[in-house]
């Protein structure tokens, strides 16, 4: 998904609404009975129509998005103008599984939502002029992410996990490990029934100039106004979550930490994960090259919040 910090809460409640009543249609095509309830049977049911629908996954290592100058982990080539005639998904087997996994959602959203071009294919004239609009590409991306994430962890699935687990993020993200860290986290972000904040830092690592970790998202989002920004005060606070997981990345447990912090005079329970040895292809004057990376995720809420959430999930089990 783009970066939180790129999006207003209308265009995040109209994505959560478009990848609901999406999501629903897609399954309500099969017998209440026999409707995907894990995630290895919505995995095997989205092959089985992709197959019905006469679409082959292949993989192909050439992916490119020329005019953002990096690799893609998925392409979907239709075979003519009717999707009723199938096509070619294409995964790129550079990318990690999980990834590989979220992009095949997201291809079989472009499939299945007519509303959603298909780029690759030839189209009328209004949709062959409006997708070299930069802004309604956009729009469609997010929308295929929303549908993707929406039948990956359903909303109120999701929050039930959240809650049944106290707000321990770590069982959390246990029950969702097939899927992307960060995906999972963005989606538990906007999902949420408490407001919370989001970090997503990339730390280049081929390089022998020091730089200041990028911030690739950065918010805090109380779902009723625009996410805004969060994580630079916490940065600048030694014993955060997020401060030591950057500064003693290499000697974390399971490359992860949660702890309660005081950042600004506010106290916030958060959780951090370091991630390491990653990758990404880009392109330079049409060549391919790779940078490394590690990246730090980071979730949160304050204390305050933290504390009540933990008791109602504590309420729920109990019940």
């Amino acid at each position: 998904m783009q970066p939180l910090k790129t999006l207003t809460h209308m265009k995040i409640q109209q994505g959560l609404q478009k990848g609901l009543q999406s999501a629903t249609k897609i399954l309500d095509e099969k017998p209440a009975n026999k409707k995907p309830s894990t995630h290895q049977e919505l995995y095997n049911y989205i092959l089985s129509d992709l197959k019905d629908m006469h679409n082959t996954v292949i993989y192909d290592e050439k992916l490119y998005n020329v005019q953002g100058n990096q690799s893609i982990p998925a392409l979907t080539i239709l075979n003519t103008k009717q999707r009723k005639d199938g096509g070619i998904i294409k995964l790129n087997p550079h990318y990690r599984t999980s990834d590989q996994l979220e992009a095949l959602y997201h291809e079989y959203a472009h499939i299945k939502d007519y509303s959603l071009p298909v780029y690759t294919t030839d189209l009328d004239e209004f949709n062959l002029k409006a997708i070299y609009d930069k802004s309604y590409l956009e729009l469609i991306e997010y929308y295929a992410n929303m549908i993707a994430y929406t039948l990956m962890m359903p909303p109120e699935l999701l929050k039930k996990n959240i809650e049944n687990n106290s707000y321990n993020i770590d069982k959390v993200l246990e029950i969702y490990g097939d899927y992307e860290k960060s995906s999972v986290l963005q989606w538990i972000i906007i999902n949420d029934t408490f407001p919370c904040h989001f970090a997503w830092i990339m730390l280049q690592k081929n390089t022998s100039q020091i730089q200041r970790p990028l911030l690739h998202d950065n918010c805090y989002y109380d779902h009723q106004l625009n996410p805004k920004p969060f994580i630079e005060d916490a940065m600048n606070t030694d014993d955060s979550a997020v401060s030591i997981a950057i500064r003693e990345r290499n000697n974390l447990t399971d490359g992860k930490i949660n702890k309660v912090s005081v950042i600004s005079g506010i106290s916030y329970h958060c959780y951090a994960y370091f991630e390491g040895y990653l990758s990404k292809e880009l392109l330079k004057e049409g060549h391919p090259f790779s940078i490394d990376y590690d990246r730090v995720l980071v979730i949160g809420w304050t204390e305050s919040i933290y504390n009540s959430a933990e008791k109602l999930g504590t309420r729920v089990i109990n019940t």
